[in-house]
């Protein structure tokens, strides 16, 4: 389904690309995943976008109802939470948690599955294969290899949302961010599900 989605991604190009932007991203867009760009660099600040990956987040646990703090990665649209814009004091900003591919590896060791599955759905992981989980690459000094659990989503209120610039971890490039939204439509919205909602 998502290499599907990728080779007709350029129908549906956001409108503000230019046709030279269009055209590269669709040749991004076509490397995945052997020669992928999943980041964008030097392009860090204050005004956080979605996709950015930041430290900082609040995480409860559902079940003990202890406070953690996390990276994550911001869920919500940039213009919601756009320090620029006037924010209502109650807004939230959603995330999905970092979780160290290394880690998910000695949770799946732990259920007892053979290493051949194992080594199967760790591939199938950083191939963007896993519906619900999204990958993301090392960046050495940032972040090691990493997932989100698209199913595993929290929010807090913005206001008590302001780290310092330097836990920002890392900027989804135009074809990173293009992808991440494929992932999050095939999991959140189904638009393939080959359902007819009618009376």
């Amino acid at each position: 389904m998502l290499d599907d989605l990728i080779n007709s991604a350029n129908i549906s190009f956001p409108a503000y690309l230019t046709p030279a932007q269009k055209d590269e991203l669709y040749s991004e867009l076509k490397k995945f995943p052997t020669k992928f760009n999943y980041y964008l660099y030097g392009h860090e600040g204050k005004n956080w976008m979605q996709g950015d990956g930041l430290f900082g987040f609040i995480a409860l646990n559902f079940y003990s109802g202890e406070k953690k703090n996390v990276s994550g990665i911001i869920i919500s649209n940039s213009c919601d939470i756009n320090i620029h814009n006037k924010i209502p004091k109650n807004r939230k900003i959603i995330f999905a948690p970092l979780i160290k591919l290394a880690d998910y590896y000695s949770f799946l060791k732990s259920t007892k599955k053979t290493d051949e599955i194992i080594t199967n759905t760790i591939d199938t992981i950083k191939s963007q294969r896993v519906t619900d989980i999204f990958y993301f690459p090392e960046i050495k000094g940032k972040i090691n290899e990493s997932i989100a659990l698209l199913d595993d989503l929290h929010s807090m209120p913005i206001s008590e949302f302001t780290p310092a610039e330097k836990t920002q971890l890392f900027r989804l490039s135009q074809s990173g961010f293009y992808l991440f939204l494929i992932k999050l439509s095939i999991h959140l919205t189904r638009m393939f599900e080959g359902v007819a909602r009618s009376n």
